[in-house]
């Protein structure tokens, strides 16, 4: 089933022509950057002159970076984005599989809710390497509720490592879980505990890579002006737009210039969700939700001129969180809750409905459904 995954998101691919990723996407300068990087190695230099502005250019995927760029430097740069988009796709399938068997549920549904969740298949499509390790945080919080969950900060330590969203998603979701497992299990906390130190001290460096960018230097550079957006479905800029999570079809933004974030559920893995019942993972859901929508709301495209109070409390009491810009990306956390939850309402409803039935089900609705289009689409290089 993984293995129809990576079939179903990446066929495109076709020869090694092409990069996994949609035009008008940051597909070539994060290729590039791997580039760069490998040609330098066993340099890591902070910087090229290859690039106006590029003198001061900290990677914000320091893992991902070193892999392609070694990897490109023995099978070639065009092979090597693919061969780890790839793998970040069936990555996330095994991450979805193995958290849903942590919590009781199918583990086929997991990783297919996972693997072809809009958000995750976004951050492919717009060629944001830094996000392809979802399925690292899949484990870590996997681990967390059900095993050494000492282990669990050694998982989300390496995500630290991989992308800074992934890291600050992972680690907010973790401190719930942590806690519920605490509540459930006094002794588990010295593991607890001792996977939180680990966490910490893996981060610590992968943060220092990042120079003053941590600091707020160069930060919003501009101003972002509230107007009508008709690419809500997709969630370009900043945060996700209220109707994108329960609203189904297809968005093509043709040529235009953009990230894509969307933050679309799934009508039947929300459906698996609500059948699972009460859950620790439902505060995951809803609280990655609610930080996704970004400091200002809006519906269908129109700005409501609200501000979001959770996200503002959360700038308040978390470090750093003000420096989020694309609150949309916080969503990827939401989606390995959501695996969990649907992979056990599967569970809950494998004796009235063959699972294979399901997997199906689910993937036909992210392949006609989703804002993000399925196969991933391949960009030729010029």
């Amino acid at each position: 089933m993984g293995a129809l995954c990576v079939l179903v998101a990446c066929i495109g691919l076709g020869s090694g022509s092409v990069l996994l990723g949609a035009e008008g996407s940051e597909v070539y300068g994060h290729a590039w950057v791997w580039w760069w990087h490998g040609e330098a190695l066993p340099a890591w230099p902070g910087g090229t002159p290859l690039g106006w502005g590029s003198d001061s250019w900290p990677v914000i995927d320091p893992l991902p970076t070193a892999l392609g760029g070694l990897l490109g430097r023995l099978i070639g740069y065009t092979l090597a984005w693919n061969v780890l988009a790839v793998t970040g796709v069936a990555g996330a399938f095994a991450g979805g599989a193995f958290l849903a068997r942590r919590c009781g549920g199918e583990p086929l549904v997991g990783g297919v809710v996972l693997a072809l969740g809009p958000i995750v298949l976004g951050s492919f499509a717009s060629g944001l390497s830094e996000d392809w390790a979802i399925g690292l945080v899949a484990v870590a919080l996997g681990l967390l509720v059900s095993g050494p969950a000492w282990m669990a900060g050694l998982f989300l330590g390496l995500s630290s490592w991989c992308g800074l969203y992934l890291a600050l998603g992972g680690a907010l979701a973790a401190l719930w879980l942590g806690g519920w497992r605490i509540g459930r299990d006094r002794a588990a906390w010295r593991s607890v505990l001792a996977g939180g130190v680990l966490a910490v001290v893996l981060t610590l460096p992968a943060l220092a890579l990042q120079g003053e960018r941590i600091e707020g230097e160069g930060h919003r550079s501009g101003a972002h002006a509230e107007q009508q957006e008709p690419l809500w479905k997709l969630n370009p800029w900043k945060g996700s737009d209220i109707a994108s999570f329960l609203t189904p079809g297809r968005e093509d933004p043709e040529d235009a210039l953009l990230r894509r974030h969307p933050t679309y559920l799934g009508l039947l893995a929300l459906a698996l969700a609500v059948f699972g019942g009460r859950s620790r993972w439902w505060p995951v859901l809803a609280g990655a939700a609610l930080l996704a929508l970004g400091e200002r709301l809006r519906f269908a495209g129109q700005p409501l001129g609200w501000d979001n109070p959770v996200v503002l409390g959360a700038q308040a009491v978390v470090p750093g969180f003000d420096l989020v810009n694309h609150h949309a990306r916080l969503f990827l956390v939401g989606q390995v809750a959501l695996a969990a939850l649907a992979s056990v309402g599967a569970r809950r409803l494998a004796h009235r409905l063959d699972r294979r039935i399901i997997v199906v089900v689910l993937v036909a609705e992210f392949a006609l459904l989703s804002p993000q289009a399925l196969p991933l689409p391949p960009r030729r290089l010029p």
